[in-house]
């Protein structure tokens, strides 16, 4: 008990100097390569476990990338495309990505799916209705903005009617390999922030069972995830990496981001190193599936 008190105390210590460090003194060479030996020590002696929640438009420019890829995807002739949500907890994901959808490109037609392990998440979720001081909202939101994402009913935030429509709540889990034949492939698949919570094995294998969603030709969004685990896993899928906005989505709100809390926490998130041959693999959260030959 007394060492592990002043193994606590000695990382605490560690980690208040480290935030003290001028930028670029962290930002050099020397410093990466001991913030990564930090990392790995880190998550070796973690224990993963699940979160309590995300927030409304966590990483805008990846929210507004996503939009771009599916307008880049849509054609009329094949009717809505098919959007789903992994890992949905209680929806703050799944209103902000229809929102800029909806904002940016109000005619392409959606069918949304949107499924977590957790039935109380989904109820909240479907309920659409959250309190300006829950953790849904921690992320400051402009006056316009919220006007545009939710009515009021009394103290209670409720979101848009337009954007709950056509959107199917699923209580299931994500490591099902029976999920595809259930689901049917999507056009767009989002899993993030919930695959840091797992041991490496649960998630290489989550991770994969999910990506066997997307269509050929697909998108496939994947953040919030051990890098080396991904990267080895969209390889072994054949996965193509996307390179468009990888460091405006890697850098998006520090403050409210896992890179905040690197080296010192498992699911912190490293600073792109673009001296790595791999860096647009390693670093890109967006992924279109193989074509059928």
């Amino acid at each position: 008990m007394v060492h592990n008190t002043v193994v606590r105390n000695l990382g605490k210590f560690s980690m208040n100097l480290w935030n003290k460090l001028p930028p670029n003194m962290v930002a050099s060479r020397s410093f990466r390569t001991l913030g990564g030996l930090i990392h790995r020590s880190v998550c070796r002696y973690s224990v993963p476990r699940m979160g309590g929640g995300t927030y409304f438009l966590r990483n805008v420019p990846l929210l507004n990338a996503v939009a771009e890829q599916i307008q880049n995807m849509y054609r009329a002739e094949t009717g809505a495309v098919r959007l789903c949500v992994i890992g949905c907890c209680t929806g703050a994901e799944v209103y902000s990505t229809l929102w800029v959808l909806h904002r940016r490109f109000p005619q392409i037609p959606l069918s949304t799916i949107a499924m977590d392990i957790s039935a109380d998440s989904v109820a909240c979720a479907e309920a659409g209705r959250y309190m300006p001081q829950g953790v849904e909202l921690a992320r400051p939101v402009d006056v316009d903005t919220l006007a545009s994402l939710f009515d009021r009913d009394g103290d209670v935030l409720v979101v848009k009617s337009a954007l709950r429509q056509n959107i199917r709540w699923l209580v299931g889990d994500a490591g099902d390999p029976g999920l595809a034949g259930s689901l049917g492939l999507q056009d767009v698949v989002l899993a993030n922030n919930f695959l840091i919570h797992m041991n490496d094995r649960e998630a290489a294998s989550c991770m994969s069972n999910v990506a066997r969603l997307v269509r050929p030709g697909g998108l496939f969004v994947c953040r919030g995830v051990a890098l080396p685990l991904r990267e080895r896993v969209v390889q072994q899928l054949g996965f193509k990496p996307l390179a468009c906005y990888i460091e405006e989505i890697h850098n998006a709100d520090e403050k409210f981001d896992a890179r905040k809390d690197w080296p010192w926490r498992y699911w912190a998130l490293e600073p792109i190193d673009k001296s790595r041959k791999n860096w647009t693999t390693r670093y890109a959260s967006m992924f279109q599936a193989p074509l059928v030959s």
